[in-house]
């Protein structure tokens, strides 16, 4: 009678078992971390403050820098010194830098170049984060901001993710009554423009 389960494998078997299902306990602890923010961000009040964008740029560069030192990427950053303020929530639009950010680091390969552009545009404050990555096919662009979507390129796959990232991004954006678009060409790289609010307007309650 042939031995089932780990009983019939050898040691480098057992181990290759494991570290599949390490992996697979690791992708299913950051979609329920993942599923828990989207659920949260649907009932958190906004704390809405005066927020400097070369400020959270700067701080959330200097974190992710320090965690990718092992990969080599030309980070260009354009912020006029006299950028407004905006309005917004500080934890909240860090998570979104910090997702685009990421990503951005992500899918661009060593020795790319990732830009952060921002100006003042009408009444919001315009944000622009270009890389020099894999790029996404167009035939995915408008679906990218979907829940779980993720785009079935072979090149993407390997990256990982559960595709609940931008979603959560586009949430925190629509909840500043602001807006995000991307463009990109495939094996060129993507841009990811985003705007939020100088001044976000508070409704007046009813007596």
């Amino acid at each position: 009678m042939e031995e089932e389960g780990l009983e019939g494998m050898d040691t480098a078997q057992k181990e290759q078992v494991f570290g599949i299902l390490n992996t697979s306990i690791d992708r299913l602890t950051g979609t329920i971390s993942e599923m828990l923010d989207i659920t949260r961000l649907e009932k958190v009040e906004l704390k809405l403050e005066p927020l400097s964008m070369a400020d959270i740029v700067e701080k959330t560069l200097r974190k992710l820098l320090l965690k990718i030192d092992e990969k080599e990427h030309r980070v260009i950053t354009e912020i006029p010194e006299d950028l407004p303020d905006f309005s917004g929530d500080r934890v909240l639009v860090s998570l979104v830098i910090i997702n685009l950010l990421s990503n951005a680091l992500r899918f661009t390969p060593q020795g790319g170049e990732i830009k952060v552009r921002c100006e003042h545009e009408g009444d919001h404050i315009h944000t622009a984060i270009t890389d020099t990555g894999i790029g996404i096919p167009e035939e995915d662009l408008e679906r990218i901001f979907n829940p779980f979507y993720q785009v079935e390129d072979v090149s993407h796959r390997k990256y990982g993710g559960v595709g609940l990232g931008l979603n959560i991004v586009k949430g925190i954006i629509r909840r500043h009554k602001g807006e995000i678009r991307v463009e990109s060409e495939l094996d060129k790289g993507s841009t990811f423009h985003f705007l939020f609010p100088i001044k976000q307007r508070t409704r007046k309650k009813q007596r």
